[in-house]
């Protein structure tokens, strides 16, 4: 796998550019994920370290995302963590990879991009030649730069969010787990027992507000 990045400066935007080519998913739920982590949290390292506007990621991410292996769902969670959306959702493609028996094809390869940049795409499109020697097809974009709006605002890219895509199975069973019996462990307060619906006891506004928080 490799991971490439650059900053291209325009009169507008900083709009970084990452190119990587991922792992092969193995096409099952439980699988050893330590390398395509690895590749993520690469990812995540240059999104947090680099000083940019707008970005767009690319390459063979060996990723369908019609398929529900593990593979499939780590980078469905990993992306929508970053906020980013495949140009393929907004331009339908036939594929971009025919597999080795010639006939059966996939969409492995992505445009990756933040959702301000969409309606500035004019083409984005895989490239179908006869005299490509790959089974992967190029995938072309075109982006109209002039356009994009000058921000004005600085933030952190990244959305301070639990990182599931690290998270395994057993994880997030456990956690299911601790949540149950946190809320199981709630006791209910008095005040639900109370019929009347114009209630004004401050007694039981605050074991309402409480039992609330308690659950959040």
């Amino acid at each position: 796998w490799r991971v490439q990045d650059q900053v291209l400066d325009f009169p507008t935007t900083r709009l970084l550019w990452i190119n990587t080519y991922l792992p092969t998913d193995p096409l099952t739920i439980d699988f050893d994920e330590s390398e395509l982590l690895g590749v993520l949290s690469e990812v995540e390292s240059i999104l947090d370290k680099t000083l940019f506007n707008d970005v767009i990621w690319n390459g063979d991410l060996n990723w369908d995302m019609s398929r529900r292996s593990g593979f499939s769902l780590i980078m469905k969670d990993f992306v929508e963590k970053l906020g980013l959306v495949s140009l393929w959702c907004s331009n339908p493609i036939d594929y971009t990879h025919v597999h080795t028996d010639g006939v059966s094809t996939s969409v492995l390869d992505h445009f990756l991009c933040n959702e301000r940049l969409l309606p500035l795409v004019v083409e984005c499109t895989p490239l179908h030649t006869g005299d490509n020697i790959s089974r992967h097809s190029p995938i072309l974009l075109r982006l109209n730069v002039g356009e994009i709006p000058r921000k004005q605002k600085t933030s952190s890219w990244l959305p301070k969010k639990p990182a599931w895509y690290k998270a395994s199975m057993a994880d997030i069973q456990n956690y299911k787990q601790d949540l149950q019996d946190r809320l199981q462990s709630l006791g209910t307060p008095g005040c639900l027992t109370c019929r009347d619906p114009h209630c004004s006891d401050s007694v039981h506004s605050g074991e309402r507000d409480s039992f609330v928080l308690d659950i959040l």
